[in-house]
């Protein structure tokens, strides 16, 4: 089973990265907090750290198959802004973030499904 989870801004509760794990977000966490996170991420959990402060993990959903948690990911970093996510999933394939506005979100299933979401979690900024 798959979890999407958020790193949260502890100033602003603002999400700035969302992902997906296939082992539990928990471990995916850590690894962005550790010595191998890469880019944006490692730059901004640095600048955090400097200020004695760490991203919350926000758990946006669990049980899910691949295929979903693939697909739920894909349509929140889609529609959400400030993200430092630099590419989505398609498939197996990575898209670079530049070319997320060329990408057709009504062709991820489950059209409704971010709507559902939204009634049922506190998502900011969505």
């Amino acid at each position: 089973m798959a979890e999407v989870y958020a790193l949260v801004c502890p100033d602003s509760g603002a999400f700035r990265y969302i992902g997906m794990s296939t082992v539990s977000a928990l471990s995916r966490f850590r690894h962005h907090l550790g010595p191998d996170a890469l880019g944006p991420v490692r730059d901004w959990v640095s600048s955090l750290r400097e200020a004695k402060k760490l991203p919350e993990l926000r758990v946006i959903a669990t049980g899910l198959t691949r295929q979903e948690a693939t697909s739920l990911e894909r349509r929140l970093i889609l529609e959400t802004r400030g993200l430092l996510n630099r590419t989505v999933r398609r498939r197996t394939a990575y898209v670079p973030r530049a070319d997320l506005v060329q990408y057709d979100a009504d062709a991820i299933p489950g059209p409704n499904m971010l709507k559902w979401w939204k009634e049922r979690t506190n998502l900011p900024h969505l």
